[in-house]
């Protein structure tokens, strides 16, 4: 009995961990459709490669996060960021809009689709996405240096 409830109990953790990570490095992101920009978007045609970074107000942990993920987006010129949230603007503006510039933007996700769409579960959460689509490096970005995430892209 003691072993029945321990492997329908390990089945069930392997699942949730299986969900929650829906990305594979190496393949192909979703698109990011974002239903409005605090401020500029980014060009249509700009194919650089993105951090892509999840982000949500009220977390402690995004917030304190903000000044390191500027520093990569000054560091990697050849590279953009893009924090993605899913509160209105008027929530998000104070802490976010003097962190932008050519490098930085801020995508707002109010529906959510885009959080579902790359199985976000915690923030703040990291993807490095190459020119052509891919994840090349996914995890939290506080712990991302601007070397690590070049060398994962070459």
């Amino acid at each position: 009995m003691k072993r029945t409830i321990l492997l329908t109990f390990i089945a069930l953790v392997a699942s949730l961990t299986v969900r929650a990570q829906e990305i594979v490095i190496g393949e192909r992101v979703p698109d990011l459709r974002a239903s409005e920009w605090l401020g500029a978007a980014p060009a249509e045609d700009d194919r650089r490669a993105t951090l892509l970074i999840f982000y949500h107000t009220e977390s402690q942990p995004c917030v304190e996060a903000l000044p390191h993920i500027d520093s990569l987006a000054r560091a990697m010129k050849s590279t953009r960021v893009i924090v993605v949230a899913m509160e209105p603007k008027e929530r998000i503006a104070p802490s976010l809009a003097r962190y932008m510039s050519e490098r930085f933007y801020v995508a707002i996700d109010q529906s959510g689709k885009a959080f579902e769409g790359y199985g976000i579960r915690y923030v703040p959460f990291g993807v490095l996405v190459d020119p052509k689509g891919r994840a090349q490096w996914i995890g939290n970005p506080t712990l991302a240096t601007a070397a690590t995430l070049y060398r994962n892209l070459k």
